[in-house]
């Protein structure tokens, strides 16, 4: 369990320092367009769950 909770912690720490370099770099998006293309990557995500479930 101990290298499970480590390799949660490694992969949150490596996003948070994506999300600050892309603010450092000005790779941004307003909070509107944000929260469209989360929307956007989460019916994805869905639509290849349920493909995966009939296959």
């Amino acid at each position: 369990m101990v290298n499970q909770e480590k390799a949660i912690q490694n992969s949150l720490l490596q996003a948070l320092d994506s999300g600050i370099e892309d603010m450092l770099a000005g790779r941004e998006l307003p909070y509107e367009e944000a929260k469209k293309k989360i929307a956007q990557i989460r019916g994805a995500r869905k639509d290849e769950k349920a493909k995966s479930a009939f296959n």
